[in-house]
């Protein structure tokens, strides 16, 4: 006879925070038991170590929450445990603010369930995106409150604001009302401003306990700005970006050459002689994915997915790379967008433009002539685009039989049919929305407000990059052969079980059974 399999235990590792809390969960429904590491681990079904669950035992005895009695055993301070029922439990956490438009707050924090609200008047100078400690106490029937401790780390490094001057000194107060912050400038750091003026200020030093005064420079004003301007550029500084790059960023970026050597090119698969195109939205500046579509020999389709290839020209650990990092993505707002590159590379440079070579990386798909995948490719390439297409654009040929590239775009079209009908096929969820976009006048100021509606062209796009993402994910971890490369895999985590059941009795209500 075989071994018997030991049955999964479902256990799992837990953060620092999230044992913290589950630990002193245990102990307010057990508050007679006397446990020490090794127990908790086997009730919780944990695979935390015996120091790190020990860490955070001592660490609710010094917030009185348990009390130590022999041989590495804790119980519940029953003192602790009375007031808890009677005014709920204040237990510290760590979290980030995210500021309501009220003025007051949440804390997200990792090993809640439900954010924690702290009203204005408790957030201790805590701004928004600031990671702090909170106080939180859990009271019967209510959602979780508290009040900010102190802040651990600061995410706010700048402020836009109006410059008044004082005698020896000019302080610099924000024109967001919902941001209750002055900061106090030095004369030495004016830098030209006058009374009066709108600037951008560098905060050098935070306030704390012996000195209740933040300080800061003035690093730029904003004479010639008009307010529709100036509230676009206040709207980025506030939330930890700004449409300047660093001089060192900006040095290495004209140094950038777009020549394309004949060396590099034969390293490449060369599409330049393959029908390619892109699909983007007509406000788009910057095109960093684009299709190819050619028929081969035996009658197969060969469609492929390019996407630009920045790390041509972006080299790991330069000044390009660390701003990106920094910046982790592009910032767009109603009338413009703060690309995470400066425009020479997002506009230019790794910008699948029309009728130019461009460097990209590339997945490429055969499917036979019942539009089922029978080849893939995946490599660095070059291409040359044809035509930019608008989405509208697209959509005009795809609907019209003598509409540009009609044909292609048609085969195109009906491969991205079947690709979404097999997606629905294995579980996938439709969360259709709408969309709302803004009309602006000469002076980029909103004129009006629709709704964008999605036709083919919008989401042929969209199922061959979820193709490309899906396949390149494969291709990656069937590849590793056991040892795992490194790579960032895009995941859903399975549901939590308990909010499950609340859906489904919720869902139950309605008439739907859920299985």
């Amino acid at each position: 006879m075989g071994r018997k399999r030991r049955k999964k235990t479902g256990s799992k590792k837990l953060s620092p925070a999230k044992l913290k809390s589950d630990l002193i969960k245990h102990f307010l429904k057990n508050p007679k038991k006397r446990l020490n590491a090794g127990q908790l681990a086997k009730k919780l079904k944990i695979t935390d170590s015996k120091n790190a669950i020990n860490y955070a035992l001592e660490s609710l005895m010094k917030d009185n929450l348990l009390r130590h009695i022999a041989d590495g055993r804790y119980v519940l301070n029953k003192k602790e445990a009375l007031r808890t029922r009677r005014q709920g439990s204040a237990s510290r956490y760590e979290g980030t603010v995210s500021l309501i438009r009220s003025g007051s707050a949440y804390i997200i924090v990792e090993a809640l369930d439900k954010d924690v609200y702290v009203p204005a008047s408790l957030l201790a100078g805590a701004m928004n995106g600031d990671f702090v400690e909170v106080a939180v106490r859990f009271l019967k029937f209510k959602n979780p409150e508290g009040r900010v401790v102190k802040v651990l780390k600061r995410n706010t490094t700048k402020m836009a604001g109006l410059f008044q001057r004082r005698n020896k000194y000019a302080v610099v107060r924000s024109t967001n009302p919902r941001v209750s912050l002055t900061i106090n400038i030095k004369k030495e750091h004016y830098n030209d401003a006058k009374d009066g003026d709108r600037v951008l200020v560098h905060i050098t030093k935070w306030r704390d306990e012996k000195d209740m005064t933040t300080w800061g420079q003035v690093k730029k004003v904003f004479r010639e700005l008009d307010d529709h301007e100036f509230t676009m550029e206040s709207i980025l500084v506030e939330n930890g970006f700004s449409s300047d790059y660093p001089p060192e960023v900006m040095k290495e970026t004209n140094a950038l050459s777009g020549e394309m050597t004949l060396e590099e090119i034969e390293n490449r698969r060369d599409f330049r002689d393959v029908l390619t195109f892109t699909i983007d939205p007509d406000t788009a500046q910057d095109f960093d994915d684009a299709l190819s579509y050619k028929v081969l020999e035996n009658g197969d389709i060969e469609v492929g997915v390019h996407i630009a290839d920045v790390t041509h020209y972006v080299t790991p650990r330069s000044a390009l790379d660390k701003e990106a990092f920094t910046r982790s993505t592009s910032v767009y707002l109603v009338d413009r967008c703060i690309a995470m590159l400066p425009e020479k590379l997002s506009n230019d440079l790794c910008s699948l433009k029309p009728e130019v070579d461009r460097f990209t990386f590339s997945a490429v798909f055969t499917f036979d002539k019942k539009n089922q995948l029978v080849k893939e490719w995946f490599g660095r390439s070059v291409i040359h685009s044809d035509k930019r297409f608008t989405y509208e654009d697209a959509q005009l040929s795809l609907d019209n039989v003598g509409g540009l590239y009609h044909k292609e775009l048609t085969v195109i079209n009906k491969i991205a049919y079947s690709l979404r009908d097999e997606k629905f096929k294995n579980g996938a969820i439709n969360f259709e929305t709408d969309e709302v976009k803004f009309l602006l006048g000469d002076d980029n100021k909103p004129t009006g407000v629709f709704v964008k509606s999605r036709k083919d062209a919008h989401m042929l796009i969209e199922d061959f990059m979820l193709l490309a993402n899906k396949r390149v994910a494969h291709f990656i971890s069937t590849k590793s052969k056991g040892k795992p490369i490194p790579f960032i895999y895009r995941i859903h985590d399975l549901p939590d079980l308990d909010r499950l059941a609340d859906l489904t009795l919720f869902m139950r209500e309605l008439g739907i059974n859920l299985e």
